[in-house]
């Protein structure tokens, strides 16, 4: 919520814009890139500055621990406001 862009919200402007991740064998964020635009470059910059806060447990085959692509997430979206 405090990562919505406020000029945004002030407006009441909206979207969502979706994110791509890489994540490491940590299940850290190393990359994060637009998927689809919300069609608001501060909204999509917030969605970018929080999904680089994001932790995840790592992908595995098997045991072993491997970088991945994450689906799009949503986010930030109208109902994060």
């Amino acid at each position: 919520q405090a990562m919505y862009p406020t000029l945004l919200r002030d407006a009441g402007s909206g979207g969502t814009a979706n994110v791509w991740f890489l994540i490491d064998e940590h299940g850290t964020v190393v990359k994060t890139q637009i998927a689809r635009s919300s069609g608001h470059k501060a909204l999509d910059v917030a969605a970018l500055s929080v999904a680089t806060t994001m932790e995840f447990h790592p992908a595995r085959n098997r045991r072993r621990a491997l970088r991945a692509f994450r689906a799009p997430w949503n986010g930030p979206s109208d109902a994060q406001r």
